[in-house]
């Protein structure tokens, strides 16, 4: 789910998604406008590098998804995203990196897990995780993780060299979920574990006003 345009008033409900070496929910505020009111219920996940990403920034790709753009869009807005009854298990396939071509890395364990991040000065608001179960196969060492990770920018004003944006970072800092720049976050009946040792923290919450967190972890 991209923007150019407004997107709001969607509901997804009961899916199903196997081998699939990127993401599962998709949710990417990118080029202006708006992304309002999503509810996803009811999904199984086997075998998804990230099964929620979200991201809220800007860009102006001219050969890519930007079509129709003269310039550097504002950041838009991302609110109100309920995501409810999610079962997602990696099984021994996952321990393997995935590639698109030759060269491109599609996905592995050390660029997997949950991922939802913003601009400090435009946070996503109001985004409820409730009722998830995450398997994850884990395996990843801290001290093999870059230790610099880069913030979302607007790009309008900041040129820095190193961005997080949609494909970038190739690694996450946490094992199971890293959330940033969230008003109003609700974390609910949230069960993580993984297969194998993973040294990095189990989760981060950065910049974040939580109202809620109930995540159990075995």
């Amino acid at each position: 789910m991209k923007s150019v345009g407004d997107i709001s008033n969607v509901a997804i409900h009961n899916c199903t998604f196997e081998n699939v070496w990127r993401e599962g929910i998709k949710i990417e505020c990118t080029e202006g406008g708006s992304i309002t009111d999503i509810v996803a219920q009811g999904l199984v996940m086997r075998n998804v590098s990230r099964p929620i990403f979200i991201i809220l920034n800007n860009r102006l790709d001219v050969i890519g998804s930007s079509i129709g753009l003269d310039e550097m869009p504002a950041i838009g807005t991302l609110e109100r995203i309920t995501l409810t009854d999610i079962i997602a298990v990696d099984d021994e396939e996952m321990r393997k990196t995935h590639y698109r071509f030759i060269d491109d890395v599609m996905g592995c364990p050390s660029f997997s897990g949950i991922r939802v991040d913003a601009c400090k000065h435009y946070p996503i608001r109001d985004l409820t995780i409730r009722n998830m179960a995450y398997t994850f196969i884990g395996g990843i060492k801290k001290e093999d993780i870059p230790n610099e990770y880069p913030e979302v920018w607007d790009l309008r004003n900041n040129h820095p060299e190193k961005v997080s944006e949609n494909y970038y970072p190739t690694w996450s800092r946490a094992t199971f979920m890293d959330i940033r720049c969230v008003d109003r976050l609700v974390l609910d009946g949230i069960k993580l574990h993984a297969k194998y040792e993973d040294t990095r923290e189990s989760y981060l919450l950065d910049n974040c006003n939580t109202l809620k967190m109930d995540i159990l972890e075995y």
